[in-house]
């Protein structure tokens, strides 16, 4: 016997977790580990966009840096 608790919104469920009273040992090993394995593939994928943004700023720099700094010194600026 079981229990199943969800969070709905306008008719859909956006989340639902059960509960079984009769435990598993081998279930929350599983479950960890695939928490685990989700927040890894997040972290990848958030170090992938910041090497990605940073070599964005790094090409825009290299490509515009030097008319923007020759506007800036015929501006009296520099």
């Amino acid at each position: 016997m079981g229990s199943t608790a969800r969070i709905r919104h306008e008719g859909t469920d956006l989340l639902e977790l059960e509960h079984d009273d009769e435990w598993d040992g081998g279930t929350l090993g599983a479950s960890i580990a695939s928490v685990a394995a989700m927040i890894g593939v997040h972290l990848i994928g958030a170090v992938i966009v910041v090497i990605g943004i940073a070599g964005a700023g790094s090409l825009i720099a290299n490509t515009y840096g030097p008319s923007v700094a020759a506007l800036g010194r015929s501006l009296g600026l520099g």
